[in-house]
């Protein structure tokens, strides 16, 4: 995966957000596609529908020529497509390896010329970069001596695996979740049992092999191998990620936040330790919440949920909790209530240009629905509110711009703040005060819901500012 330096302005129309709380050294993600250019987008937009129709418009005729039926022709498309980009890849990774090779004899005959001098170091240039391969900056440190310094790291494409890239690029610029994992995995080199929950459903693989990749990022090095294991142990939980098929960056997320829960959560303990979290994430605090992890949670649908009382390190940086409740309209009397939790929301984009605090707005709208009212004892139309009743440390935002009817995406502006971002607005009035929050990340995917390119926005690195992280270079 390649690093260019982001972008300097957030007005963009599809995809994932990481919004930071400014309170605290945690963040918040968002998923959203980046297309600065709102004339530009909607010509783009209009000749993509015209090639699209033009396609299924022969497709049909073929299929009506030949009598063939159209999934039977799709599906022979789409493996000829996928094994073609296979040997893309099989052709430049051997590109790559003379590469190496290249570079290797150059550097013995430079050492063999030198040998003798009384130089300490010496400095092999290469005429050209290796394909797939970007120039990356070095991270000074091993991962035990600084794990606050992000490594500005590129990730390899091992086949259509942009959505996994970008999640964990995202999920890497949490300072947080960094450091928690680092102390995890040297807690489970020394007692493998007592670092992790053996009893979750990966045993453990899934937190491990986000540290091993996280630790390759940190060194800059071993990438490949690390991202490798990393979608062997999706595919192994999930037949979903098996194969080179793109898929959906939230569903990836979705699913690695409950593993990572299971896996990071001990039996038999109360609740999480969240000190790491006030203490402002000290490697000894850290270290503390490795060995206090609690409970387990389910996703369900776009809210993965997290009982009030279960609790652990992902429940303490993603988790909110909201009030729902519906109301007899005709005797002024609430039927139903409870609190629910999430870690993302997840938020309907129509086709028109819109901001993050509409759509958030929109989301939390009193609805009008059908309930079987026990005052009433009949069914008629009931209100449904909610409202914020604690805000999430780390704001995860979903786009849903899907349409199942047309099969197809929305292409609608969305305009959000890189910062200052509150949700006050949408909190119970006896509830806390909500948090101003900071950009963070975004995931963000070009093209149609038949395929495309998934990217990362992230802001950190020495420097702090903005870059963007892509494989597709």
């Amino acid at each position: 995966m390649g690093v260019e330096d982001g972008p300097s302005s957030f007005r963009h129309n599809d995809s994932l957000c990481l919004y930071h709380n400014g309170s605290s050294n945690t963040a918040g993600m968002v998923t959203q596609n980046l297309r600065p250019d709102a004339e530009e987008e909607a010509e783009e937009e209009e000749e993509e529908e015209e090639e699209e129709a033009k396609r299924d418009l022969i497709l049909r005729e073929f299929c009506r020529l030949f009598n063939v039926s159209e999934e039977i022709v799709t599906e022979f498309l789409s493996k000829r497509q996928q094994a073609k980009q296979q040997e893309e890849i099989v052709a430049l990774r051997r590109e790559r390896d003379r590469y190496k090779e290249d570079a290797q004899r150059f550097k013995r005959q430079e050492e063999a010329t030198l040998k003798g001098s009384n130089e300490a170091k010496r400095i092999v240039e290469v005429a050209a970069p290796p394909p797939q391969l970007p120039q990356r900056e070095s991270v000074a440190g091993e991962i035990g001596v600084d794990v606050d310094l992000a490594g500005v790291c590129g990730l390899p494409n091992l086949g259509n695996t942009c959505y996994i890239n970008s999640v964990v690029q995202c999920l890497y610029h949490l300072p947080a979740l960094r450091t928690c994992l680092a102390h995890c995995l040297r807690e489970y080199t020394l007692n493998p049992k007592q670092a992790v929950n053996e009893a979750s459903e990966s045993k453990g693989a899934v937190a491990v092999a986000l540290a091993e990749m996280f630790m390759a990022m940190q060194l800059n090095r071993g990438t490949h191998k690390a991202m490798g294991s990393l979608k062997r142990v999706f595919g192994s939980l999930d037949e979903t990620f098996l194969g080179t098929a793109q898929q959906e960056a939230h569903d990836l997320l979705c699913s690695l936040l409950y593993w990572l829960h299971s896996d990071l959560t001990k039996e038999g303990t109360g609740e999480a330790d969240d000190s790491v979290l006030r203490e402002g994430w000290t490697p000894a605090a850290a270290s503390r919440v490795g060995r206090s992890q609690v409970a387990t949670f389910r996703p369900q649908d776009s809210l993965s949920s997290v009982s009030p009382e279960q609790q652990s390190v992902i429940a303490c940086l993603f988790h909110g909790r909201l009030d729902s409740t519906i109301t007899c309209v005709e005797r002024g009397l609430n039927v139903n209530e409870n609190t629910e939790t999430f870690l993302n929301l997840s938020v309907a984009v129509g086709r028109g240009g819109c901001t993050l605090q509409d759509l958030l707005t929109q989301h939390f709208k009193p609805q009008n629905l059908e309930w079987d009212c026990q005052h009433c004892r009949r069914p008629h139309h009931c209100l449904h509110r909610t409202a914020l009743t604690t805000c999430p440390r780390v704001l995860v935002v979903h786009f849903n711009r899907y349409s199942v009817k047309s099969y197809s995406s929305h292409k609608a502006m969305v305009a959000y703040p890189s910062s200052g971002l509150s949700l006050q607005p949408h909190m119970d009035q006896d509830a806390p005060r909500s948090p101003q929050y900071r950009l963070l990340s975004l995931v963000c995917h070009r093209g149609s819901m038949r395929g495309g390119h998934y990217t990362a926005y992230c802001r950190g690195g020495a420097d702090g500012g903005w870059r963007l992280f892509s494989d597709d270079f």
